[in-house]
């Protein structure tokens, strides 16, 4: 019995992080999508506003310049597995290829 309420503690624990991947993680690249958005409806102050506060809180806030997967949406913790490259690229081709004039890819 003692293994199976443990076993069920992993569970339990597991699908909580599960449930907080899905439904209340902040997603930088969705975030650097938006800002892309943004940029071509002409909102380019809106755009870049988008790009500093995730850059501020994926990369400055825990002090370790790595891009996290996700933040926890309620905490803003970095999450998920760091070093995330796709997150990366979306930063570089919004802030990068929109000042220079590029069209989405």
């Amino acid at each position: 019995m003692g293994r199976q309420l443990a076993l069920f503690g992993k569970m339990e624990k597991r699908m909580i992080q599960e449930s907080v991947y899905h439904n209340v993680g902040i997603w930088p690249w969705l975030n650097h999508a938006h800002a892309w958005a943004l940029f071509k409806l002409g909102e380019k102050a809106e755009g870049i506003d988008i790009l500093k506060r995730m850059s501020q809180a994926d990369l400055e806030m825990a002090g370790d310049c790595l891009p996290h997967e996700y933040l926890h949406g309620e905490t803003g913790q970095q999450a998920g597995v760091p070093m995330q490259g796709w997150n990366v690229a979306m930063f570089g081709a919004v802030y990068f290829g929109l000042n220079q004039g590029a069209s989405a890819p």
